[in-house]
């Protein structure tokens, strides 16, 4: 980020923000372009069932959490698409897809590097097979797989995998006088609540992103969305999918807990949900991994709901993150433009044009999103002939 680095502190910003933006598109646009149709549906209604609202806040943010999630929501399905590839020129740009994925895990967080040799271990799991040919190609893969465990091993970034305990929120003194017993029964019990807290579900005194509190209708759809999807993935199990499944279920069970057990802290303090939210994310488009086609499998009813939710989500959450900085949250009133007190007097327009423009513009990317899954379905329940005489 040193290259967007000027003397403005607000360009600076901007550009770093843009740049994370582009880097999530241009890496997202070029999976889909390079899978195959039946693969496509596992990163659409994956990556948008888990998009909003955190992946708002993070994706477009100077938090070394943007690229730890660009890598999760990427790294697998490029080695996984590097193992299916039949062209070589296909196969190399899965190849190249994996490598950056890999720098912006590996380069930005320790969590993030170990997520990266998971991705690559699920990839590795899921196209198996005994053939002198597969040994070959995995080769590739198993040196990502070394560099991401060396990056993690190195520099004591293992000793750190959750830096910042107990800087967001306040200690509870009530955890000094629990049992060690008793905390951990406390904390295996509350332990949803960081799930829940990647999809805007406050925790405790937690909110979304330290400050911007959402509203129910924010989360407990999101939640739903996710529930749904994942749900809907048991309808293609195989023994490769479960063990899968199973190491990223396991995941978000034990790393919490070793994390909130080693500092003797509750759900709550310290251990924040976005250090789980990468996994949610691999979670949802593993789920939907062997329901084949665009729409994975899904009716049109199924899909507008999850681009609904996906829609409504984010557009609540800007609203609340524009109210929060334009006037502050005492301020009540819909209209964003009523007394502001804050706002680049250099942008033409004001914040609830800004608002309306991207919800719109967001309502556009995933109506396209519903119509592609929609054909495609319509394509595959009636066959191309009679799609091609069909009014």
């Amino acid at each position: 980020m040193s290259m967007f680095a000027t003397s403005d502190f607000s360009v600076s910003l901007l550009l770093m923000r843009a740049f994370n933006a582009v880097l999530y598109v241009g890496m997202m646009s070029a999976l889909f372009v390079l899978l195959p149709r039946a693969r496509r549906g596992t990163l659409l209604w994956g990556s948008l069932a888990t998009i909003a609202p955190f992946g708002m806040f993070l994706i477009p943010s100077v938090n070394p959490s943007s690229w730890g999630v660009i890598s999760a929501s990427t790294m697998w399905l490029a080695v996984l698409g590097y193992y299916e590839a039949r062209g070589t020129r296909r196969r190399v740009a899965f190849a190249a897809l994996a490598v950056l994925s890999l720098i912006l895990g590996a380069g930005s967080r320790s969590d993030a590097a170990a997520f990266v040799a998971i991705a690559i271990v699920i990839a590795t799991v899921l196209s198996a097979n005994p053939t002198i040919s597969y040994l070959r190609r995995a080769t590739f893969p198993a040196a990502l797989f070394l560099v991401a465990v060396a990056v993690f091993l190195s520099f004591g970034q293992s000793n750190a995998v959750n830096p910042g305990v107990g800087l967001s929120v306040p200690l509870d003194p009530t955890s000094a006088t629990l049992t060690p017993l008793q905390l951990f029964w406390i904390n295996l019990t509350r332990l949803p609540e960081l799930w829940a807290g990647a999809f805007g579900a406050p925790i405790g005194t937690q909110s979304l992103w330290l400050g911007t509190v959402t509203p129910g209708v924010v989360w407990f759809p999101a939640i739903l969305a996710f529930g749904g999807v994942v749900f809907l993935g048991l309808r293609a199990l195989d023994w490769r999918k479960a063990i899968c499944l199973g190491i990223l279920g396991s995941l978000l069970v034990s790393l919490p807990m070793i994390w909130l057990m080693r500092d003797q802290i509750m759900v709550g303090q310290g251990v924040q949900s976005r250090y789980l939210y990468p996994i949610l994310i691999m979670l949802a488009m593993m789920s939907l991994f062997g329901l084949a086609g665009a729409n994975a499998r899904m009716n049109v009813v199924q899909l507008v709901c999850i681009a609904g939710v996906a829609w409504a989500a984010n557009l609540v959450v800007q609203w609340m993150t524009l109210r929060r900085y334009v006037t502050g949250l005492d301020a009540r009133w819909i209209n964003l433009d009523n007394g502001i007190e804050w706002w680049w007097a250099a942008l033409p327009i004001g914040p609830m044009a800004l608002w309306v423009a991207t919800s719109v513009a967001f309502a556009v990317l995933l109506s396209v999103c519903v119509c592609y899954g929609a054909v495609a379905r319509h394509a595959r329940q009636f066959g191309p002939s009679r799609l091609l005489i069909s009014p």
